[in-house]
């Protein structure tokens, strides 16, 4: 899976993920992975209808 058009998100304006079976994110703190998680979180789970 590759998401290459990310809407603008928390601290993340621009972003080009390829996306394999296994992925790892590595970074310093502050650098934004619990908010790339929680942006494909929303963008991947379906939503609940009401």
């Amino acid at each position: 899976m590759n998401i290459s058009r990310f809407p603008a998100f928390r601290g993340i304006n621009h972003l080009s993920l390829p996306l394999t079976e296994t992925n790892l994110l590595i970074g310093k703190n502050a650098w934004g992975k619990s908010s790339l998680l929680d942006a494909l979180s929303l963008l991947l789970v379906p939503q609940e209808t009401p």
